[in-house]
């Protein structure tokens, strides 16, 4: 009774850690988790996927994991600042983040800002690529990051981290996790205090004024009975940023950001024909942005969205399925740019699949309809065969859209309420052979992007958004991973690798801030308690502007640890950026030179 008591009182805390608690409130946008298990097992063709053991010694946010960990583009404004993932030559605004069924991405800016997301607010994070990604909705055009909490999966009931790295960080992380009879829980918690101070000699720069403290806290409470399953959670978050300006310019500008995120869901238990899950949500999100040296804010914006989703799927036989889903939502937001705007939105989607023998096939069609009348379809045809049980060969055709943010229809002055929604169409063809220790995968691709938004300068001197770009480009991925006992030792090798060619059809040049080449190689060695562990990321140059004549150096980073584990004890040193290469990530903001971390870690088991 004391630990259910626990729970629901951690629910009611007010979060007034922030004296800014009113200005701060957050967040989310159009997108939902379809929990079909078939159609998950497909999506391993084009997936990362990493848990609470996988988490890199060095990250503290959602931005670390995935830059350390894969091959995948990272868009930074500088360190630490606001960061989104790029694949296969989409913005940041084209994948969409979901957290245990709730999409992230605002409806302000239309994208999620990693370096706001703790690396502990979800047991499993998945990275999906390619065109099934569009059965989590509007902005998923290249992609998703799936976070989720299994509250009745196997873990260990408490995890304690603390974490020291150079140029002044400090971060402090706790999760809870408690099961007994038909109740499960878990609440967690993390504090991040960076000063981000540091210099760059060859640019005769220093990377001042850009302290961020930021806190998290997540907490949810479920119960089974024989058919159904109830889960409630919750996410709160607090940022508070100062950013830094460029090589060339000073600031000292500060951003507040607020996020709250509450979700209560019913699910029957598996082992029947018939599966649904319901949900009903209520996510807001807010922002201050005060101009440097004053106290008087110059931009705010807050939206608040309300949505109720229900899925259900039905196994006509042991091989075959179908599946259904209706996702209604409605979204308010405001800004000082522009005044109060309400969008409702109706989406339906209806799917099947099978299996007979070495094939297997997954199709769905679905479409969205909004106040403004537009009804982008989407869809997807899924297709493999398996010539064994250690491979598998899949062709995926399938298309997206993203609705246009807010302040792309209304920021005054500029804003276009004409604007599309994007489109997207794209095939993939893959291959996957491996089993417990090892597998190789490589993926070909085919991507058409259209009606793209971009804001251009017009002749009554504004800038405005249009529907004026269009891509279009082809590439290849491989993944792969192999481990080795010898002896008493344990080897693992990973590699990521991605290339790509993205072309801008208005010009004809290669897609601005579009890189060929990526790639992520990684080797540790353990041995009993230790462990070593050396990695390497290249990425290649990029153009900077549409016609490819300005551009952004790649760089080469090595990075290297060491670990120490005794009971649930694990102590963890490491170098990022070993041999201090000099890089950016976007033009005119440097990232830091080597870097120093350390972490403590206790799990108790």
């Amino acid at each position: 009774m004391k630990n259910l008591l626990a729970y629901i009182s951690f629910f009611l805390i007010p979060g007034a850690f922030w004296a800014q608690t009113d200005s701060l409130r957050l967040h989310t946008l159009q997108t939902v988790f379809l929990d079909v298990e078939p159609l998950r097992k497909a999506l391993d063709d084009s997936v990362y996927v990493f848990t609470d053991s996988s988490v890199h010694a060095g990250a503290q946010t959602l931005r670390d994991q995935i830059f350390l960990s894969t091959s995948l583009q990272i868009r930074e404004y500088g360190n630490g600042m606001t960061a989104g993932i790029s694949m296969r030559g989409a913005s940041p605004s084209h994948t969409q983040v979901v957290w245990n069924g709730i999409p992230l991405n605002s409806p302000l800016n239309g994208q999620t800002d990693l370096n706001t997301l703790s690396i502990l607010l979800a047991d499993r994070l998945q990275v999906y690529r390619g065109g099934m990604s569009m059965l989590y909705g509007s902005g998923a055009m290249a992609g998703a990051v799936v976070l989720e909490n299994r509250m009745w999966a196997p873990a260990p009931p408490l995890l304690v981290r603390l974490g020291y790295g150079a140029f002044g960080k400090r971060h402090v992380a706790a999760k809870f996790r408690h099961r007994q009879g038909r109740w499960a829980g878990y609440a967690g918690g993390d504090f991040l205090n960076d000063a981000n101070r540091f210099r760059i000699p060859e640019k005769n720069y220093v990377n001042r004024h850009a302290r961020r403290l930021q806190y998290h806290y997540n907490a949810g409470l479920g119960y089974r009975s024989d058919r159904t399953e109830w889960r409630l959670e919750m996410f709160r978050s607090r940022s508070d940023r100062l950013l830094p300006g460029t090589l060339t310019t000073s600031s000292a500008a500060r951003l507040l950001q607020g996020q709250n995120r509450y979700v209560f869901t019913a699910e029957s238990n598996p082992g029947t024909a018939w599966q649904w899950t319901a949900r009903l949500a209520h996510t807001d999100e807010s922002y201050t942005y005060f101009h440097t040296g004053t106290d008087v804010p110059s931009g705010r914006g807050k939206a608040v969205t309300r949505m109720a989703i229900g899925e259900v799927n039905y196994a006509l036989q042991e091989n075959r399925h179908w599946f259904a889903k209706a996702d209604l939502r409605r979204i308010d937001a405001e800004s000082m740019a522009f005044g109060p705007h309400v969008r409702t939105t109706l989406r339906l989607l209806a799917g099947a699949g099978g299996r007979k023998g070495p094939w297997q096939w997954e199709t769905a069609a679905g479409a969205l309809w909004y106040r403004r009348g537009h009804s982008p379809l989407t869809g997807f045809v899924y297709g493999a065969y398996r010539p064994d049980k250690r491979s598998r060969l899949s062709l995926n055709l399938g298309s997206n859209y993203r609705l246009p943010s807010f302040n792309d229809l209304y920021w005054q002055p500029g804003g276009n309420p004409s604007l599309l929604p994007e489109r997207n169409y794209e095939a993939e063809a893959a291959y996957r052979r491996g089993g417990k220790h090892a597998y190789v995968r490589a993926a070909f691709f085919y991507r058409i992007n259209r009606n793209l938004i971009r804001w251009k300068p017009a002749e009554d001197g504004l800038w405005h958004p249009v529907n004026i770009l269009s891509t279009s480009g082809y590439g290849a991925e491989w993944d792969g991973k192999y481990r080795l006992a010898a002896g008493r030792s344990n080897w693992c090798f990973s590699g990521h690798y991605v290339w790509q060619r993205i072309r801008n059809d208005h010009t004809g040049k290669r897609l601005s801030y579009t890189p060929e080449f990526l790639w992520n190689l990684s080797a540790e060695w353990s041995r009993r308690f230790v462990a070593v562990g050396l990695s390497h990321r290249f990425q290649s140059f990029f153009y900077t502007d549409d016609l490819n004549r300005s551009y952004l150096h790649g760089h080469r980073l090595w990075n290297a640890y060491a670990r120490i584990g005794y009971g649930g004890w694990q102590l963890t040193a490491g170098v990022d950026n070993i041999f201090n290469r000099y890089y950016e990530l976007m033009p005119g903001r440097p990232m830091p030179g080597r870097y120093f971390y350390s972490s403590l870690q206790y799990i108790w088991k």
